[in-house]
C-alpha cells in the first residue's frame, strides 16, 4: 500500500498543502477548526512527515542535546525526563551525552553536537570557566545551562539556589544540640558545592561555632568516592555527631552504611541529606533533607531552549529556582 503524502492529507482534509505544512511546522496561524481537520486526516491516513527532507529544507534537525555530568544520578535523569516532555510537544527529540564530570569530554560533546547534529544544547556543566565553551560552539548557538552556574556566563540558564535551605538545615542540626558537624562535599570547583559549603560555614559562624577545616572533606561523588567519610563513624577521636552530605547519592550511602554496620558502630550520626528525585526513597525517613525542583528545572530549560531555537537573537534569561529544607519527623 502506498504511503500517504502531504497532498493526500490536504485532499482528505479539504485544504491546501500549504495549510497542512503550516499546521505541521507551526509557521503560520491556522484556525483551531482547520487544525483539527488536518490532524484528523493525518491520523486517518497514518501520515508521517519526511523528517530527513524537512531537515534539508529548513535546516532544523528537530533534535536537542542534553549534556549531563553523571547519567547515573537520578536528579539529572528527572531533569532529562521533563526536558524531553517539553521539547516533544514541539516535535523535537533529545540526544543525551555523559561527561563523567570531565571538562575535556564536555567540550568534545559540545563541539560534536553543535556541528549540525542538534539545533540547541541544554548543558549541566562541570566547568568553572565559560571561555572554552564559547570557543567550542558557533556564535549565537542556542545553549541553556542548567543546575550549575558558571561565573559571568553569557548564556541563558536555569539554576537552583540551595544556600537558604542548606543554612536552615545546618541551623536545625545546631538547635538539636550538635556542635561538631561534618561536611562531605563534592568536586570543589562546582558552583553547587561552593554555595552549599559557604552556607554550611555561615550557619556555624552565626551560631558562634568555629569552622573546623578537618570537619570538611571534598570527595569525588562519582562511583564509590564517598567511601572517604567513613572515618567519621569509625575514628573514636572524631568528635562529629552530625554529617552534612553534598547530594542524595552520598547521603544514601551514609544511611546504608549506618544501617548495615549498626551493630559495630560506636556512634550514630544525624544526617542532613538530599531528595534529588528518589521516588519513595527509603533513605529519606532516616535523615533531614533538602529537596530539589528537578521537574521545574527540566520544564523551564525545555521552554528556554525551544525559544532560543525559534528566536536565536533573543535576550539572555537567567532563571533561579530554590530548594526546600525538610526536618526529619520521627
Amino acid at each position: 500500500m502506498k504511503k500517504a503524502g502531504i497532498r493526500d492529507v490536504a485532499l482528505h482534509a479539504g485544504v491546501s498543502t500549504a495549510t497542512v505544512s503550516h499546521v505541521l511546522n507551526k509557521t503560520r496561524y491556522v484556525s483551531p477548526e482547520t487544525t483539527a481537520l488536518v490532524m484528523e486526516s493525518i491520523k486517518a491516513l497514518n501520515y508521517s512527515p519526511n523528517e530527513a527532507g524537512r531537515s534539508l529544507k529548513t535546516g532544523k534537525k528537530k533534535l536537542v542535546g542534553f549534556i549531563t555530568p553523571d547519567i547515573t544520578n537520578e536528579y539529572y535523569s528527572l531533569i532529562f525526563d521533563h526536558l524531553e516532555k517539553v521539547v516533544k510537544e514541539e516535535g523535537y527529540h533529545v540526544v543525551i551525552a555523559n561527561t563523567k564530570e570531565t571538562v575535556a569530554l564536555e567540550l568534545e560533546h559540545i563541539v560534536n553536537l553543535s556541528s549540525g547534529i542538534v539545533d540547541g544544547i541544554v548543558l549541566a556543566s562541570t566547568a568553572d570557566d565559560y571561555q572554552p565553551i564559547i570557543k567550542s560552539i558557533p556564535d549565537g548557538y542556542p545553549l541553556v545551562c542548567v543546575d550549575r552556574s558558571i561565573p559571568n556566563c553569557p548564556f541563558s540558564s536555569v539554576t537552583v539556589s540551595s544556600y537558604d535551605s542548606m543554612y536552615q538545615g545546618v541551623t536545625h542540626l545546631i538547635k538539636r544540640g550538635h556542635s561538631n558537624i561534618a561536611f562531605v562535599g563534592g568536586i570543589k570547583r562546582l558552583s553547587t558545592v561552593i554555595e552549599r559549603t559557604e552556607a554550611y560555614k555561615a550557619a556555624l559562624r552565626d551560631a558562634g561555632l568555629p569552622v573546623i577545616p578537618d570537619h570538611i572533606q571534598y570527595l569525588d561523588t562519582l562511583e564509590k568516592g564517598a567511601d572517604g567519610w567513613k572515618n567519621y563513624f569509625t575514628d573514636p577521636s572524631n568528635p562529629c555527631t552530625a554529617i552534612v552530605a553534598i547530594n542524595s547519592m552520598t547521603a544514601t550511602d551514609i544511611v546504608l552504611y549506618q544501617i548495615e554496620n549498626s551493630a559495630v558502630l560506636k556512634k550514630k550520626m544525624e544526617i542532613l541529606g538530599w531528595d534529588e528525585g528518589h521516588r519513595n526513597n527509603f533513605a529519606l525517613k532516616y535523615m533531614n533533607y533538602i529537596t530539589q525542583p528537578a521537574a521545574s528545572v527540566g520544564k523551564t530549560a525545555g521552554k528556554q531552549i525551544m525559544e532560543l531555537i525559534k528566536n536565536p537573537g533573543q535576550a539572555i534569561r537567567q532563571t533561579i529556582l530554590t530548594s526546600t529544607f525538610y526536618p526529619r519527623i520521627n
